[in-house]
This record gives structure tokens, sequence and C-alpha cells, in this order.
């Protein structure tokens, strides 16, 4: 790290709990969040003391002022505080590594770690920092491989003009699980993943049924 010279690091925002992959299944959409240190760029915030990027970015070994910038819409379902504070402990692995490319290969498990620890769930984490689309399984990210079909189709997200808090969004979630919905559940997510597997979109045009959550 040079005085003087900006640096920063980008994590997309992502779609998750996709169809019947509740907490598992996430994927990278093209919006962003930015966490730098050095001169802040236009449209840059500083994140203060008890900003939550904060946190993992000094988890990770960061020091100093910090600052951010993003278009990701918060409490709208695209993983904000996840694409944001994925940034930040990256931006933090950054500082400590030194630009040793060694340890900011051994940082990855720790940042999904920290991230996940501050988020509380995986999915959108493991798709803020894998890219692309992700499972979050046992703690940690399981690539999807996206073949030539799927990954020229378009996947729009659908917004709404109304905002939604995570944790208000579970509580509305059933305690116990019906044994034919965890079945059906279980048979959609596998189809979900051989629909990538096998490049096909027929496949993922009804993988996405769900009846734990939707």
């Amino acid at each position: 790290m040079t005085a003087g010279v900006t640096t920063s690091v980008v994590a997309p925002a992502s779609s998750a709990n996709l169809g019947a992959g509740f907490d598992v299944f996430g994927m990278a959409v093209s919006l962003r969040a930015e966490v730098g240190v050095g001169p802040p760029p236009a449209g840059a915030t500083a994140i203060e003391a008890n900003h939550p990027g904060r946190i993992p970015f000094e988890r990770l070994g960061g020091a100093g002022d910090l600052w951010f910038r993003t278009n990701i819409p918060m409490a709208r379902g695209l993983g904000f505080s996840g694409a944001l504070r994925a940034a930040a402990a990256g931006m933090g692995a950054v500082e400590s590594a030194s630009g040793d490319p060694a340890a900011l290969d051994d940082a990855v498990g720790r940042i999904l770690e920290v991230t996940v620890e501050l988020e509380g769930h995986g999915d959108n984490v493991a798709a803020s920092i894998a890219g692309g689309v992700a499972a979050f399984v046992d703690g940690r990210i399981v690539p999807f491989p996206v073949g030539p079909r799927l990954g020229s189709a378009a996947f729009i997200a659908w917004v709404p003009d109304v905002t939604t808090s995570t944790d208000a969004s579970r509580l509305a979630l059933s305690p116990s699980v019906d044994r034919d919905a965890a079945v059906a559940n279980i048979g959609r997510a596998a189809q979900f993943a051989l629909a990538f597997a096998h490049d096909d979109p027929a496949l993922l045009a009804d993988a996405t049924d769900d009846r734990l959550h939707q």
C-alpha cells in the first residue's frame, strides 16, 4: 500500500434463496459495492467506527480510514450488507497482505468465515465472494458450472418498490417443515443444480418452485 493512492475491492450484489435452495443457492447480479482506502472517489461515503463495514475490515487486518460507494438498493433482497461486508473484508485482507499474493489466497476462507458470521447466513455471501451462481454448503462455497446456454441467458431481478427486513421476513417462516414439502424441495433443489450441470434451460424453468419460503 502506498500513501495517497486509492485502493479498493469490489463485490457484486446477489439474489439468494434461489428457488428451493433456501439459505443455500445464490447468484451474483450486476450491481456492486466498492470499499476502499486512500483518497475517496466521487460519490463515496466514509465508513465510520459504527458502520457495518468497519468490523470485517478490521477483523481481516485493515486499519485507518475507509470509504464505500454502491449502487445496490438497501432492503430490497439484493444482498446489500453481504456485498458491503465481503468487499470490506477483502479490503482488510489486501491491506494486511502487503502485496503478497499467497497471503491473499490464504485469506479467502477467512473472508468467507467472517462475513458469514456477521450476516448469519451464507447464500448471499457465497455469490458475492465467488461471483456467478454458487451454493453455500457446510461452511464452504461450491460454485456452479455455467455453460454457454445458461451463461448467455438474461436473468432479471424484479425489485419491488417496498423495503423489507431480512430478520422480519424470517420470523414469518414456520419453525417446522412438512415432510411432503421437504421432499418436494429436495427434488427441486436437485433439479436446479442439474439444470446448470447439464446447461439445460428447460430443466431450470420449473426448478425454482419452493414450498418453504416463497
